[in-house]
């Protein structure tokens, strides 16, 4: 079909035109030349149905720069709301003239995911991984260049690819989390042991925090109405194999249950000398709810400090 020479399914872009958002989204994309070659490596896209990957990216990065989730429609949307010249460069728009559908945004946005869920190691690490006498893990050091291609390194290398080089970063960085819940619902009982990590002290879970935990159900034609276990030892209540129970603060200031996940982010700060910095996001880690945070924590600072080449003070 013939697409007219104007802007279609146009957001409400308060802070920033489509146009100026794709400029910007192209430069941090560019910068970000190590997730798409990877990517590219891994898709082997040929077909010319097929979005084009770093147009699929831009996409999903114009949506952050509003605060907007990224979601399978709201890519198309934002990359169908580029002036049409714009669009038939990006590979929005064919040269027959068939536009971006929404079935293959969403065919190639759960291509990267399902990459990214079975991850490429990138870098080995330099050391012996566990003690051939004893069979311990060995930690490791600081200095170790281990790299895997997960979501966590996807999205840790799609941030520090925003910031600008002739800006300095900070050196001292804070680290807060937040809770995502899953879209999938409770289908198993619920038990105060499917909230605990492994090795949480018991008594930081109190009697009346349990109380308000969800009703117990149970999906029709089950067998049990018991979570099955993952392999990390913890209930799996839902369809989303990774989400687990955990708990947050309410509205109402009692705490209350959901599944999902914790999404942790390493934050620059100001120095202690009183140096100001731009508060640039270092890193990522999601990690299933309930978790213990030292593990995002490790996780996060060793791409921080390959991020600037020297590790932050605090």
């Amino acid at each position: 079909m013939n697409v007219p020479d104007r802007q279609v399914n146009r957001h409400d872009w308060e802070t920033l035109s489509p146009l100026a958002a794709c400029v910007i989204a192209s430069w941090v994309i560019d910068r970000a030349h190590a997730v798409v070659d990877h990517l590219e490596s891994r898709l082997g896209w040929r077909s010319n149905r097929q979005v084009p990957l770093r147009t699929l990216l831009i996409g999903l990065e114009m949506l952050g720069m509003v605060g907007r989730r990224g979601h399978h429609r709201q890519v198309r949307l934002a990359l169908r709301s580029l002036p049409l010249p714009v669009q038939r460069s990006l590979g929005v728009v064919q040269a027959s003239g068939i536009p971006l559908s929404y079935r293959q945004v969403e065919k190639a946005i759960r291509q990267i995911a399902a990459i990214l869920e079975d991850p490429t190691v990138l870098v080995d690490h330099d050391h012996p991984v566990a003690n051939s006498e004893t069979g311990e893990v060995v930690p490791c050091p600081v200095s170790c260049p281990y790299v895997v291609a997960d979501h966590d390194w996807f999205a840790t290398a799609m941030a520090q690819a925003s910031h600008p080089d002739d800006i300095p970063r900070a050196l001292d960085m804070a680290i807060d989390w937040t809770d995502v819940e899953t879209w999938a619902k409770a289908l198993f009982r619920f038990a105060p042991d499917a909230v605990r990590a492994p090795g949480d002290d018991p008594e930081e879970y109190h009697d009346d925090a349990l109380a308000v935990a969800p009703a117990p159900v149970k999906p029709s034609g089950a067998r049990s109405s018991v979570a099955p276990i993952g392999p990390d030892g913890r209930a799996v209540p839902s369809k989303d194999k990774d989400g687990r129970w955990g708990h947050r603060a309410g509205r109402t200031g009692k705490s209350e249950f959901f599944i999902g996940w914790d999404l942790n982010t390493l934050i620059g700060l100001p120095g202690l000398d009183g140096t100001q910095v731009a508060p640039f996001l270092e890193a990522v880690a999601i990690v299933p709810a309930a978790s213990h945070p030292g593990d995002a924590a490790v996780k996060m600072l060793r791409p921080a400090l390959r991020g600037h080449g020297q590790g932050p003070r605090r």
